[in-house]
């Protein structure tokens, strides 16, 4: 009786370390999908990471860039407007020279460069030609403007003899040089020497001899006119030529500029297109947080997983320990309950003493399974100890 209750708790023993290993096969087998699924989200973290850094310094990049861009627009928009400032004075220089060889004054302007380069051989300066226009201006005629050249000239030109002189006006100041000249040369030097030194008698001479050169009309004496007047041309022109030059100059930098000027703006919509392109980083930002937050996640249901594996392993060993236990009670029952071959006391004594002591060796297995289930227990403790160790270091 003892043995067939003894063979059916063998029975129930081992149906529940079947179903035990099963719960602990499956148990391990999640721990072991948790863990390797920890692997693949810690790699997608460093993925995330990666992006996020990747996008946030694509983005900066593009924000510099940005500031360089509108540096280099801002100087150079200035420095076309520093450039159009130059053209626009340079062009009020040409306009007030030209004003000023159009203006009423022309004609003293004239009058003095013909003047200075008949009497005195040279082109007068522009601080000269602003202190004798004055003394036009006052009313002086031409014999009283003449004589005061000529006084107020260099000791040299004072010291030429008056045939030296008018030498120097024919062959100087007209560009003469046909043989008709002496005649001329000497008539005026012998008018020079008689003439007293007065404006009326003086100043007369060399104005008539002017006067006279610019009232021909042909032959050589026109020819003298208009290599005079061509003279003073050229150089009442060229007094207006440094301003064209610079007005050039300023026109050409403008151009530079704004050609550098339409370069920048180009640069710089360029770099606000870039910029406009550029991913926001926020949302990597959140991606990459969100793949922490996984894994985080993911390593307290791998914690959860390996206890529960560890609950599957206690409860699989605790029920394999029983089922040894109903095992040994069923192997001594067995060896107890053999019909003796001979009914003689002593053989029933002797099996009444093995199914004693098989329910010593029972109880006995039933206390080792005990004590393992405690050591299982400071296992299980040691283990979630050391968990929660690598948990905190992760």
């Amino acid at each position: 009786q003892k043995l067939t209750s003894a063979l059916n708790e063998l029975r129930e023993k081992k149906s529940a370390e079947a179903t035990a290993k099963q719960i602990k096969d499956d148990r391990d087998l999640d721990h072991n999908r948790s863990v390797g699924t920890i692997t693949q989200m810690e790699f997608m973290v460093r993925l995330k990471k990666r992006d996020w850094e990747e996008v946030s310094e694509n983005l900066s990049r593009a924000q510099r860039n940005l500031i360089a861009r509108q540096d280099e627009y801002d100087v150079a928009k200035n420095a076309s407007k520093t450039a159009l400032e130059a053209k626009e004075a340079a062009e009020r220089e040409v306009n007030a020279a030209t004003a000023a060889l159009n203006s009423g004054d022309s004609a003293y302007i004239r009058q003095i460069y013909q003047y200075f380069y008949i009497i005195l051989g040279r082109m007068p300066g522009q601080s000269e030609i602003n202190y004798w226009i004055n003394d036009l201006r006052r009313g002086d005629g031409p014999r009283v403007f003449a004589y005061n050249i000529y006084k107020g000239s260099d000791s040299y030109t004072r010291s030429l003899s008056p045939k030296d002189f008018f030498t120097r006006a024919y062959t100087r100041g007209l560009g003469r040089d046909d043989n008709l000249i002496y005649s001329g040369i000497d008539y005026w030097a012998n008018v020079m020497m008689n003439a007293s030194d007065t404006p009326d008698s003086l100043g007369g001479v060399f104005a008539n001899f002017i006067n006279g050169v610019l009232s021909e009309t042909s032959g050589y004496g026109k020819t003298g006119k208009d290599n005079l007047n061509d003279t003073v041309n050229k150089v009442i022109n060229a007094s207006v030529e440094p301003a064209r030059q610079k007005l050039k100059d300023a026109s050409d930098r403008y151009d530079q500029a704004k050609i550098y000027e339409g370069g920048a703006n180009q640069n710089l919509v360029d770099a606000k297109a870039t910029l406009a392109r550029a991913p926001d980083s926020t949302q990597a930002k959140n991606d990459y947080d969100q793949a922490v937050r996984d894994v985080e996640s993911a390593i307290r249901a791998s914690d959860d997983a390996y206890k529960a594996a560890s609950n599957a392993a206690e409860e699989y060993r605790k029920a394999s320990g029983l089922t040894q236990s109903a095992q040994d009670l069923v192997n001594a029952l067995s060896a107890a309950a053999t019909p003796p071959s001979t009914g003689t006391t002593n053989d029933l004594n002797a099996k009444l003493s093995a199914y004693n002591i098989a329910e010593g060796i029972a109880a006995e297995t039933q206390k080792r399974a005990n004590d393992a289930y405690d050591d299982l227990t400071l296992i299980r403790g040691a283990g979630d100890a050391r968990l929660k160790e690598l948990t905190q270091l992760y």
